[in-house]
């Protein structure tokens, strides 16, 4: 799941500048798992210090639903599950099933 997680996040990354993996919480947390903070921290996204402490990495991800709360509230559910879908299904053709 944390690579299809990715591989949407890098799709919908370019129009939004936010990580859109941030909606979706790890298991038994209330929040992002390991995953999230790496994407954020990588040599791609540089949208969090390697460096972040716990209270930077928790303000990083509210921060993260706040904005895509913003940015994805002034669109239709509908577009944004058609979104979500075509970029999952276009992970599917990346043989990761």
């Amino acid at each position: 799941m944390g690579h299809l997680l990715g591989l949407v996040a890098d799709r919908t990354f370019h129009e939004s500048g936010l990580l859109i993996s941030a909606l979706v919480k790890y298991v038994h947390e209330n929040g992002p798992g390991p995953g999230f903070y790496a994407i954020a921290s990588d040599d791609q996204h540089r949208l969090l210090p390697r460096t972040a402490s716990s209270l930077e990495r928790l303000e990083f991800w509210a921060s993260q639903v706040s904005k895509l709360q913003d940015y994805y509230g002034r669109r239709t559910f509908l577009s944004v599950r058609s979104r979500w879908i075509a970029a999952a299904w276009s992970a599917y053709g990346t043989g990761f099933w």
